[in-house]
């Protein structure tokens, strides 16, 4: 089903600007279910760790990350609205996209990898949302200061 999710986002998505059939509306509700779903697919799988190798700090690694995943999406959002049209915060490299890689977290829970991903996310996450923290402060500064 998560693979299914993530390939609809990326086909909706892709659909409504090649048709040139953006709205604001499609714009919301992708972003919100972005939000919501990435950030509870790490907190269900600290949780579903707790009782493995990781014990309880499972559930501090899922909400780590899932805390850490909202802050990547709200201050990438914020720091694209800032910018103006055609800036992205995170504009991936050639046609791979930073999205494109949660495709890979059912493949993974299904080799019994989830306990090493959610430890590399919980060091990985926080990092880049510190560094989309950063930037938006830095580009509110200088907006403000012009």
């Amino acid at each position: 089903m998560w693979i299914v999710t993530c390939l609809l986002d990326r086909a909706d998505g892709e659909l409504a600007r090649m048709a040139d059939l953006r709205s604001e509306s499609g714009k919301v509700l992708d972003y919100y279910s972005d939000m919501i779903l990435d950030a509870l697919w790490f907190l269900g799988a600290g949780v579903g760790l707790r009782h493995g190798r990781l014990g309880d700090i499972a559930v501090l690694l899922g909400l780590l990350t899932s805390g850490s995943m909202l802050l990547c999406i709200w201050y990438a959002e914020m720091f694209e609205r800032l910018s103006g049209p055609g800036v992205k915060a995170w504009s991936g490299v050639q046609l791979f996209h930073p999205d494109d890689a949660l495709f890979l977290l059912a493949p993974l829970t299904w080799l019994n990898w989830l306990a090493p991903i959610l430890v590399a996310s919980s060091i990985c996450t926080p990092i880049i949302a510190i560094v989309f923290v950063a930037r938006y402060v830095a580009l509110k500064r200088r907006t403000t200061a012009a």
